[in-house]
Order: C-alpha cells, then structure tokens, then sequence
C-alpha cells in the first residue's frame, strides 16, 4: 500500500512549523491516527528478521558489559527495587539484548528474559550461558500459572498492530496474584498532542489496512491504563520517561544540541522535559486475584 500523503498547501506557512515539522532522513516516518489519537510509525516492520538483523555479536556483548551504566536498566532496577525484593522471580518479556535481564541478575533477582528474535536468542544463550534467556511469543510463554512475581515489558506493546491484549491475557496468567506488571510505551505527549493539533503530522486514513512496513505507535496513556485494569490489573503509577528523546524526535534540529545536554546534564534535563516531551509512559500495575 502506498503510504497516504497529506494534503497539499499553497500558503507558505510560518518559520516555526517548518522548525516543527523538518525532519532528517530517517528510516521511519510517523502519521497521525486522528479516529484512535495516536502516531503511526512505518518504514521498517518490526518482525523476527528485523531484530535479528539489528545488532551484531560485538555490539550485544558491549551493551551487556555496560548494563549497569545505561539509564534504562537503572531505571528498571530502581523501580523494580520499589515494588519487590531481592529474590524475586521477575520476567523480561521481548528482552532483545538482555541488559535489562542482567541488571536484574546483578540487583539480586531472579531474572528471565523471552523473545522471538531467534538470532539474538541464540547469540545472547553462546555468549552469556548464565543469563535465562529462551525463544518464544509473548503471547505464549512456556512457564506454569502465577510463576513470575514481577514482568517487565518494555516497548514491546506498541509493536501490534492489531492489539496487545493477547499479551496482556498472558501477562494475567503468569504473574502471580498480587504481582506486578511494568510497561512502558510510546506516548502520546503534550508536545505530540500539540504537534497533532496543529496538523503537523501526515494524516492516517480510517480505513487504511495493516501496512507491511508497520513499525510502532504511540499510545495515549489514558487508554493504555483503561485497557489493561480491563484484564484484571490495578493501575498503583504512571510516570512520563525520556523527555530528551522525545524532544530530540519531534524537534530532529536539535537532535545535535540535545546529545550534548544528554551527556552533561541528563538528571536534570530530564526532571525539566519529561512532563512535556516524554517518549514513553511508564505504567506499573498488580495483579488482581480474579477477574
């Protein structure tokens, strides 16, 4: 299917959506779903072959050496320090490189990691025996009911185009009453509901089929939250994330500028953006005893 073009304009519009709007060359593209209120990435379809042809042995095995230095594995260890004790039995659910798998693991707890990138699978269980890492579908995880005290799922929902109560379902059934489910997603942020307001994305038609170079959305956090307590969880925290990515993607020429404050100032930049350009929501929910 051809991607759909947005209208043309014959005015000149003013300096500050063209700032707004530019964007580098970039191997995805983002439209505006104005019928559900979410982007939709394309241009790369987030499958098996797309993940497993995403990271090299090298790369893997640096990304796992400096886990315990990455932002995002410190945010999962310290929030998951909040909510359970060491010991605990906590998935991560499309682990891909397993940094967060080995954070885990070195924080005390007994970690697991699944995904369907065989490759990556593969590579990660040769070189890193010690990690519990195995190949399977979120959707179909081989563990008994309520086993995991605690289940991680990082930028993985987002990925479906046709839903992720599937996942969600599974999540229910594996995670032990009272246990806690953490997600974190794209978002819909102030900055894109503006941007979205303004009409600086591409529209996306009502009708349009699944796209086969469909990569991601972005979600309204309302919704998400909605959705899940629907399956049988309690919504305890949502927390926006990552506001200097998110600036960095919808404002591409400050993409420079902004590598920059990450590296000098991360801590408080993001204190500062997080609440107006958050990538991602983070959401932590339990597990009710019965639907």
């Amino acid at each position: 299917m051809a991607a759909p073009q947005a209208a043309c304009r014959t005015a000149t519009p003013p300096i500050w959506r063209l700032i707004l709007a530019t964007e580098t060359p970039r191997p995805r593209t983002k439209y505006y779903d104005h019928s559900n209120n979410r982007l939709v990435y394309r241009g790369a379809s987030s499958d098996e072959g797309y993940w497993d042809g995403h990271w090299s042995k090298a790369q893997l095995e640096r990304v796992l050496r400096e886990s315990s230095r990455s932002p995002g594995c410190r945010m999962v260890v310290e929030v998951t320090r909040r909510f359970l004790p060491p010991g605990s039995r906590v998935l991560d659910g499309g682990c891909g490189l397993g940094d967060k798998v080995k954070a885990l693991a070195d924080a005390g707890y007994e970690s697991y990691g699944v995904d369907y990138a065989s490759r990556i699978v593969a590579t990660l269980n040769a070189s890193f025996p010690e990690l519990r890492i195995s190949h399977c579908d979120v959707r179909r995880i081989e563990v008994s009911d309520g086993f995991y005290h605690g289940y991680w799922s990082l930028g993985v929902i987002e990925h479906f185009y046709d839903g992720y109560d599937a996942i969600i379902a599974e999540a229910y059934r594996i995670i032990a009453p009272s246990g806690l489910l953490f997600v974190t997603v794209p978002a819909m942020s102030p900055l894109r509901r503006l941007k979205a307001k303004a009409g600086l994305y591409r529209p996306w038609p009502t009708d349009a089929p699944t796209p086969d170079d469909f990569y991601q959305f972005a979600l309204p956090g309302a919704g998400i939250a909605a959705r899940v307590q629907r399956q049988g969880f309690e919504l305890l925290e949502r927390r926006p994330l990552n506001g200097i990515t998110g600036l960095s993607d919808e404002f591409p020429l400050l993409r420079w500028p902004l590598k920059v404050v990450w590296k000098l100032a991360y801590r408080p930049a993001e204190r500062l953006l997080a609440g107006f350009s958050n990538h991602t929501d983070l959401f932590v929910f339990r597990r009710l005893a019965q639907l």
